[in-house]
């Protein structure tokens, strides 16, 4: 199921040589898709990363639901029924949207323990 308000986001990601020198790109295998909220994202930009069709390499880390930092933002929402989502993020994303209060406590405690 596609979570709402959500974005599929990876933990890492790759370099090749561009015109410019090195630029960022998706690994070749780039693991588990993790998700983050609207929330996580902490800055004023945050409304055009959720409507961007564009890969987006951040340069701040955010946090995932799972507490790993995760680093490229992709332009779809989360969807955890997907082979590769991460399943501690699956488990929250629904919670995020069965029960968003218990999601946020959740979301906090972990915050607190610099999960995120």
């Amino acid at each position: 199921m596609k979570i709402r308000d959500t974005r599929a986001v990876l933990t890492s990601f790759d370099h090749k040589r561009g015109p410019f020198g090195l630029e960022r790109c998706l690994p070749e295998e780039p693991g588990k898709v993790h998700a983050i909220s609207r929330s996580a994202l902490r800055f004023a930009s945050t409304d055009a990363v959720f409507a961007s069709k564009d890969i987006n390499f951040d340069d701040v880390p955010v946090g995932a639901f799972c507490g790993r930092t995760a680093w490229v933002i992709l332009p779809r929402e989360f969807d955890n029924s997907d082979p590769d989502a991460c399943a501690d993020c699956g488990r929250m994303a629904k919670l995020y949207v069965d029960d968003y209060s218990k999601w946020f406590a959740e979301y906090e405690r972990r915050r607190s323990r610099n999960l995120y």
